[in-house]
């Protein structure tokens, strides 16, 4: 009998290993989830233009200026349809609305606009 319950205390040994395997796998299950969720996250917010524009407004605004300025010297050259110059126009104004956005957050916000 003393050897039936030495393998019944065996097997309720390794059913308590079992369980305890169990949960640390599942522990470190959430762990990895919740660690590529938060990478996903980063990395989502980092290709949106937003975080960049928060992050440098003053590059940003640089940016939509210097390309407005491009698609504003590329539109005179003649050739191009009305609806062509009309985008392009439209592409211009919303840069130059975007800058003055950014700008205006930086004086209004201070060193907090900076912050992203």
């Amino acid at each position: 009998m003393a050897e039936s319950k030495s393998v019944s205390t065996q097997i309720a040994e390794l059913e308590a290993r079992k369980a305890a395997l169990r949960a640390e796998l599942e522990a470190l299950q959430g762990g990895v989830s919740e660690s590529l969720s938060d990478a996903r996250k980063e990395f989502v917010g980092r290709t949106e233009p937003i975080w960049w524009v928060k992050r440098y407004p003053l590059v940003a605004a640089g940016a939509a200026f210097a390309i407005g300025m491009l698609i504003g010297s590329g539109s005179k050259g003649g050739r191009r349809g009305v609806l062509a110059g009309m985008i392009l126009n439209e592409i211009k104004t919303a840069a130059a609305k975007q800058a003055i956005r950014s700008v205006s957050a930086l004086v209004e916000g201070g060193s907090d606009a900076k912050k992203g």
